[in-house]
């Protein structure tokens, strides 16, 4: 890697913002765990994403302030139930973010839906979906929060009582080479969560195809009798199937070993 890469790797999650916006969260600071609630519906008082459940409404009353009422309630809640940080994947309305800051309670959103599910494995949270009563247990925890710089952008970082989930930093100076970079470790993690997730590998190099024509060989001329059976072909026409295969898997070894 040359001197102009840079890879990092950090506990927790980054959330990228900008600088005016980041100087403009209030520092928390707590000798404990500090109480997330993460909402993945709307508290943007828009009456089309209201998420789930129903709002109820008098007659003559504004639908906007009634919306606007209810999320004022959300947020005494939230307040009541000594809540430090609050994440939301849309809009929060700024008077929803006014009242949560006059309270000491740190209001982010528009994380997007990329960051809830490490976020939700961050924060231990259970993604909030509507604007009515919020059950305690949907409540998760961080250890710490801080703001970090790389280069000329700005993130919130969110450190995990335990790290479960790490945030991968790359720079580079030159785009095309960042571009590279970014390919290569999205490819490399991907084959890495499927070996995991599966954890068989093929012998490379050609070995796989060996295997698999010295296998098909034995069982074509010492057990033929259960192929014809099973796949309703003659003898002739299996030998020449055989043949084939046999054929590509030759070929498939010698371009590997090339």
């Amino acid at each position: 890697m040359s001197k102009s890469c840079r890879l990092t790797v950090l506990p927790g999650i980054l959330i990228e913002m900008s600088e005016v916006r980041l100087m403009k969260i209030l520092p928390i600071k707590k000798s404990d765990s500090l109480k997330v609630a993460l909402f993945r519906v709307s508290l943007s008082g828009d009456l089309s994403d209201t998420g789930e459940g129903s709002v109820v409404v008098n007659y003559g009353v504004s639908l906007e302030n009634a919306v606007l009422d209810q999320l004022l309630n959300l947020g005494r809640q939230l307040v009541s139930d000594h809540v430090d940080l609050v994440l939301c994947q849309k809009v929060i309305h700024p008077s929803l973010k006014q009242f949560l800051g006059v309270h000491r309670v740190l209001a982010i959103d528009r994380v997007g839906a990329a960051l809830m599910e490490p976020l939700r494995k961050v924060t231990g949270t259970q993604p909030i979906g509507s604007l009515g009563s919020v059950s305690p247990s949907s409540y998760g925890s961080v250890k710490d929060l801080c703001t970090e710089k790389f280069g000329f952008k700005w993130f919130f970082h969110l450190i995990p009582n335990e790290a479960t989930v790490c945030s991968l930093l790359l720079c580079n100076r030159n785009g095309t080479a960042w571009d590279e970079l970014k390919l290569t470790c999205q490819t490399a993690l991907h084959v890495l969560q499927l070996t995991i997730k599966e954890p068989c590998v093929l012998l490379g190099g050609g070995c796989t195809e060996t295997h698999l024509a010295a296998y098909i060989r034995h069982k074509t001329f010492n057990d033929p009798e259960s192929i014809l059976k099973d796949g309703g072909c003659t003898p002739t026409e299996l030998q020449l199937i055989t043949g084939s295969i046999l054929q590509c898997t030759r070929i498939s070894h010698w371009l590997f070993r090339t």
